[in-house]
């Protein structure tokens, strides 16, 4: 069964917005970057195939996912940025 995330979870509250803030964002952007990078090399070819549980996609179609989720998001800025 998939279990849903709790909302302050999927989306914590925004409580500062200063410079610091900012960098501790992206600090934890790119550490959750390396971690799945770690992950993924710790897999062998076969595992991608894999559900991780039964309820979920295969391992290679989340990844592929997630791929596109950050270059939405990154398209996204760009268009900000020419704003």
């Amino acid at each position: 069964m998939v279990k849903d995330v709790a909302t302050e979870v999927d989306w914590p509250p925004v409580t500062a917005i200063g410079e610091a803030e900012w960098l501790e964002t992206l600090n934890r952007l790119r550490t959750a970057h390396q971690d799945l990078r770690a992950t993924l090399r710790s897999l062998d070819e076969a595992q991608l195939d894999e559900r991780p549980c039964p309820e979920a996609s295969p391992r290679h179609v989340q990844l592929h996912g997630a791929i596109q989720h950050d270059l939405y998001h990154a398209g996204q800025i760009a268009l900000l940025k020419k704003a």
